[in-house]
C-alpha cells in the first residue's frame, strides 16, 4: 500500500488526498466498525497496536517510495569526493533532502491550482473554473451505456440497500468527487479519471440481485459502450458520447485534442499533398514536434499572425477558440460557423482557404 501511495503522488498531484483517504478508511474499520459492532473494548485496545505500526509502515513506505521515484535525490549519495555542501551548495540544502524535489513540484502544483488555468465552457472564458464543470463534461464523454448502468445502480439502492463493505468504495469516491469539484483548473476530463473510476466500481451493485433481465441489460449496455468506443479508435482522447454539431464549441482543452494526431496529418499530407498549395498548421498540444513529424510539409503558425488567406489550413479546434491567446482571440471567429472539408483523427480540422473566398466572393 506504501508502495503504491508513493508511486500514485509522484505520477499525478490529483493523487495527493490519498493518504488522507487511507487514513479515514482505517478510521471507519478500525474505529467506527468495531463500536457500531459493539465489540469488547479490550480487543479493540488490543489490536491497537499493531494497527498503529501498520499505519506508520505504510506512511514510511510512501515517503521511500516517493523518495526513490525521484532518481535525482539519491545520485548524490554516491559521489564521495566533495562534501555536500562543497558540491551542491544551499540549493542542495534546499532541495536534495529525500522527497524534496517532491514537495517544490507538490508547491508549484498547488501555486498553480490556486491561480486557475485559462478554460472553457458552454461559450464561456473562464480563469478559475466552475464547480459543474466536470458533470457538464461528463455527459459529452461518458459512454450511453455505461451511463445507464449507473443509472440502473442508483436504482438498485431502493432494492439492495447499502452494505457496510461498499464505504471501501464510497469514502474515495466521495473524496475525488469532492476535490474535482472544487479544482479549479478545468481543461480535461481525464483530471476526474479518479472519481469516475470509483463511480464505475461502484457501479457494479446494477447486477448484484442476479436477476436475467438486469444481467442482460447490463451486459448489453456495457458491450453497446464498448462498440461505441472502437469507432473512435485510436483517437479515445476525443471521444464524445453521441453526434454533436460542433462539440469543440461547447468543451474545449484535451477534451477534444491535445497534438495526438500528427502521425495521422502526416498521412493525410502525403495522401492529400494540396496541389502544390501552402498547406498552414495551427496545433495545440504538440510542442513543437510538427517538425519531426511533418517536416517541411507545413508552415506552422504561432497565433501572432493573422488568419491565412490562401492555401489549406489545418488547425486545433482549441485555436479555433483561441482559448490561450488574448490577443488573437476573435482571429480565428469565421470558422466557428464553417464546416471543415475534412476531420483528421477526430480532432484536426481541415480548410480550404481558396473555397471559401470563393464562396465569399
Amino acid at each position: 500500500m506504501g508502495a503504491a501511495t508513493g508511486i500514485a503522488m509522484t505520477i499525478k498531484h490529483t493523487a495527493v488526498i490519498l493518504p488522507g483517504v487511507i487514513a479515514v478508511s482505517a478510521a471507519l474499520c478500525w474505529v467506527v466498525q468495531p463500536w457500531m459492532k459493539k465489540e469488547p473494548w479490550a480487543e479493540w485496545k488490543a489490536a491497537l497496536p499493531g494497527r498503529i505500526r501498520a499505519l506508520a509502515l505504510v506512511a514510511l513506505v510512501t515517503g521511500i517510495a516517493i523518495s526513490l521515484s525521484m532518481a535525482n535525490e539519491v545520485m548524490p549519495l554516491v559521489s564521495p569526493k566533495k562534501t555536500w555542501p562543497e558540491k551542491y551548495g544551499m540549493s542542495f540544502l534546499h532541495w536534495r533532502w529525500p522527497g524534496g524535489t517532491y514537495v517544490r513540484a507538490f508547491k508549484s502544483g498547488l501555486d498553480h491550482g490556486r491561480a486557475g488555468h485559462n478554460t472553457y465552457l458552454l461559450g464561456e472564458f473562464g480563469k478559475t473554473g466552475w464547480w459543474y464543470y466536470f458533470p457538464v463534461v461528463a455527459t459529452y464523454k461518458v459512454p450511453i451505456g455505461i451511463a445507464l448502468i449507473i443509472a440502473l445502480s442508483a436504482i438498485m439502492l431502493w432494492w439492495t440497500p447499502l452494505r457496510w463493505e461498499e464505504w471501501g468504495l464510497i469514502l474515495p469516491c466521495i473524496a475525488w468527487l469532492l476535490f474535482m469539484l472544487s479544482a479549479k483548473i478545468n481543461i480535461g476530463f481525464r483530471h476526474f479519471l479518479p472519481a469516475y473510476l470509483f463511480i464505475i466500481l461502484l457501479a457494479c451493485r446494477s447486477v448484484v440481485r442476479g436477476r436475467p433481465g438486469l444481467l442482460i441489460l447490463v451486459w448489453i449496455a456495457a458491450a453497446a459502450a464498448g462498440l461505441h468506443s472502437l469507432t473512435y479508435h485510436p483517437d479515445y482522447l476525443t471521444y464524445i458520447n453521441f453526434p454533436r454539431d460542433k462539440p469543440y464549441l461547447d468543451i474545449s482543452d484535451s477534451n477534444v485534442d491535445w497534438g495526438q494526431g500528427l502521425k495521422q496529418l502526416r498521412h493525410y499530407l502525403d495522401s492529400h499533398p494540396g496541389g502544390g498549395r501552402k498547406i498552414w498548421f495551427f496545433g495545440f498540444g504538440t510542442e513543437g514536434q510538427e517538425e519531426y513529424y511533418l517536416g517541411d510539409k507545413v508552415s506552422t503558425l504561432t497565433g501572432e499572425e493573422p488568419c491565412p488567406t490562401s492555401g489549406l489550413l489545418v488547425i486545433s479546434p482549441v485555436q479555433v477558440l483561441g482559448i490561450y491567446n488574448e490577443k488573437g482571440k476573435d482571429t480565428y471567429t469565421a470558422l466557428r460557423n464553417r464546416s471543415p472539408d475534412a476531420v483528421i483523427g477526430h480532432s484536426l480540422m481541415v480548410f480550404d482557404l481558396d473555397r471559401m473566398n470563393d464562396h465569399r466572393n
